[in-house]
């Protein structure tokens, strides 16, 4: 039986069910307690702006960042006695921002200066005042103490109307690099289509029921679930377009990038000063690929198993340490549980089999959609190939978009082989036309980002 039915996959911060999905069942925690009063004031002061209508600047507009970090008080002792799960991961969030801030203060006063990103190298080791309390915290949590998407989105939000819920207007992050809207609303989206997720939950459950009791109805019902949510999801994704200006996307970006393949910023890694990573460390950045609504549905649908063999799905797979340990051992059982879901729904005939295609053609259009903002947020911007998470921003989105597209086919030659010809599939046939088109204008070596663009045709969302 899947485990999905029976387990409860749940720590004291994280519920992954049809009630909270990947979001943190209780809202996070906003301002530390009095005995981290210094650190509390140096967050709220930190961002590039207090108030960007006034143009008060804090810390990181004033480049006085690096040198106000040094007299923090090591909180190492107060650390210690925490035992609350939920103020050890507003810790954990708030040290991260903290660490990213220190670091690349330097990247983004030389991008700012130079129009370049790796023009000169970040800095290159953490004070022992930050260093040491930051992986005391991170190994308790089982977390790498860099920023992750978990300290930057999933517990960095904030309501401002508790009536109005999680559309991204009514969110706001509780840390912030710039404390502009254009980076609040980027990430905050990402909260906005997790509140989603619980349907996919729902989808799932009911989908597994169908397969243990050979309940065609239910495989139906529950695929369609799945389908029909993921259609939502691709709806909120494509909030960012008005949410947040493409154009402004290099305000923050520094601050998210990661150590690990950033070779032109992060040369010779980074030391945690006083502790075990003394020696130079590399972690990924943040990334929305740190999401797991993704692969949630790349496991249980059994993308995983048209993934190419090569660096960039080790890259995704790798992508899993940056998650909360009760998402990769759920992750993990999932893709287990799942991997011969394609036969299974196969046996039920070729309606479950329509409801299976619905299914990736919805992650499909999610990854063309991210893969649309990556062209437009980045390639637009800037010349400098290397993703935040350390791949490279052309090859790894394709890598992933090809491997539904191979599984889109492989589902539609099993129906039309059961000689029912009722479905429309003309579609997949402009889905990998595209492809073609974008695939051979990356080769060039200046290809044209708006000729990419332009290939998308039909599928362009703005």
């Amino acid at each position: 039986m899947a485990r999905l039915l029976t387990k409860q996959y749940t720590d004291e911060i994280f519920s992954l069910d049809e009630k909270n999905g990947f979001l943190p069942m209780n809202l996070p925690i906003e301002k530390l307690p009095s005995q981290f009063e210094d650190l509390e004031i140096l967050l709220q002061n930190m961002p590039f702006y207090l108030d960007k209508e006034k143009n008060v600047k804090g810390l990181l507009g004033l480049y006085k960042f690096g040198e106000t970090v040094k007299k923090l008080p090591n909180y190492i002792e107060e650390v210690k006695l925490v035992e609350d799960p939920k103020l050890l991961l507003a810790l954990y969030r708030d040290y991260s921002f903290v660490t990213s801030a220190y670091l690349l203060e330097t990247t983004q006063k030389n991008y700012i200066e130079t129009g370049e990103f790796g023009k000169y190298p970040a800095r290159d080791s953490v004070p022992d005042n930050i260093a040491i309390p930051y992986v005391y915290i991170s190994k308790k949590l089982k977390y790498h103490p860099f920023i992750d998407y978990v300290g930057y989105s999933l517990y960095n939000f904030k309501m401002l109307d508790y009536k109005k819920g999680m559309d991204y207007t009514n969110l706001w992050q509780i840390r912030s690099f710039t404390n502009l809207k254009d980076e609040s609303n980027f990430i905050m989206i990402h909260n906005d289509i997790n509140s989603e997720v619980p349907n996919l939950f729902l989808g799932m459950k009911e989908t597994f029921l169908g397969l243990e009791s050979s309940n065609s109805s239910n495989v139906i019902n529950g695929l369609n679930k799945i389908a029909q949510t993921m259609t939502d999801i691709n709806i909120r994704r494509k909030k960012m377009w008005d949410g947040s200006n493409h154009k402004n996307y290099n305000d923050f970006r520094s601050f998210i990038m990661g150590i690990k393949g950033n070779d032109k910023i992060f040369p010779n890694g980074v030391s945690y000063l006083g502790t075990e990573y003394e020696t130079s460390q590399y972690f990924r950045g943040q990334t929305g690929a740190q999401d797991s609504i993704i692969p949630t549905m790349d496991s249980f649908l059994a993308v995983t198993n048209y993934y190419p063999d090569n660096e960039l799905t080790q890259y995704l797979r790798e992508l899993r340490e940056y998650r909360p340990p009760v998402v990769q051992e759920f992750l993990t059982d999932l893709e287990e549980d799942s991997k011969n879901i394609f036969d299974q729904v196969k046996s039920f005939g070729s309606k479950p089999l329509k409801s299976l295609y619905d299914c990736v053609e919805q992650v499909f259009l999610f990854r063309n959609g991210h893969w649309q903002f990556i062209q437009k947020y980045i390639m637009k911007n800037t010349k400098y190939g290397v993703a935040t998470g350390g791949t490279s921003i052309t090859q790894w989105a394709l890598n992933q978009i090809e491997a539904c597209l191979k599984y889109m086919q492989d589902i539609r030659f099993e129906i039309l082989k059961l000689n029912d010809n009722e479905y429309d599939f003309s579609k997949l046939d402009s889905y990998l036309l595209t492809l073609t088109k974008q695939v051979t204008e990356l080769k060039k070596v200046n290809y044209d980002v708006e000729l990419i663009y332009e290939a998308e045709g039909a599928l362009a969302e703005t």
